[in-house]
């Protein structure tokens, strides 16, 4: 691992490891989280980056409420995002 730490509340690594152009074109993020607000629009659970390609796990960016596969430009990005289910558990 190259950097680890708490940034503004955020953990934040770099490792060559991970790096999105390293890992193919098969890959699966998965990640356990508990949004603070389900209003929000944009935001990542986790990103996988290496320079300005990303694929993330991303919470509202085209529907409100709704999880999606984020990437750079949106290339890797399913366009239609009504078939997504819903979040409803937020943190209280």
């Amino acid at each position: 691992m190259k950097l680890a730490g708490i940034i503004l509340g955020l953990l934040f690594c770099t490792t060559s490891l991970l790096a999105a152009k390293d890992a193919g074109t098969n890959k699966t993020l998965a990640a356990w989280v508990l949004p603070a607000n389900l209003s929000q629009r944009g935001g990542s659970a986790l990103t996988i980056q290496s320079g300005d390609r990303f694929d993330a796990i991303v919470l509202g960016e085209k529907a409100r409420g709704r999880w999606m596969a984020g990437s750079s430009y949106f290339r890797r990005t399913q366009a239609d995002q009504g078939g997504y289910p819903p979040e409803t558990a937020a943190a209280q």
